[in-house]
């Protein structure tokens, strides 16, 4: 959300791009990612520790509740109780690197990511910037 001398040494760069319209950009990505079964973003939630404390009132289930007709786990029916109360956990993050402002995109598969996914999206650059300066901001 922010850039300055201090992030350019941190993360040994020179040059940044600058979302403009987010969730547009956000949509624009999703649209690539095969097998999506949800997505969201936001600005990350900086505190001292990563313990989340929330207040369900049901009874916590165990694995077997997940598992499909095969016996393995469906991680769709797993994180859709997750993702349904809140997506904080994905936004968490050690308030040691509160200087950082992080804004974050979460796309969830349906499935295990074997390796990392390369996307060219060619259609979201309309809603970036590239600043003709470093600190421009």
């Amino acid at each position: 959300m922010r850039f300055d001398d201090k992030s350019t040494d941190l993360f040994k760069c020179d040059s940044y791009i600058r979302v403009n319209e987010s969730t547009k950009f956000g949509v624009a990505i999703a649209r690539h990612i095969p097998n999506l079964i949800a997505a969201f973003e936001g600005p990350c939630n900086y505190q001292p520790t990563r313990i989340l404390v929330k207040e369900t009132h049901e009874p916590p289930k165990d694995l077997e509740h997940f598992k499909d007709d095969s016996g393995s786990v469906d991680v769709a029916k797993l994180m859709k109780p997750v993702l349904a109360r809140c997506p904080l956990p994905f936004f968490l993050k050690d308030s040691r690197y509160a200087n950082q402002v992080e804004y974050r995109f979460v796309w969830v598969v349906n499935g295990k990511a074997e390796e990392p996914l390369f996307v060219k999206v060619p259609e979201a650059i309309q809603f970036c910037e590239k600043p003709d300066k470093l600190n421009d901001s």
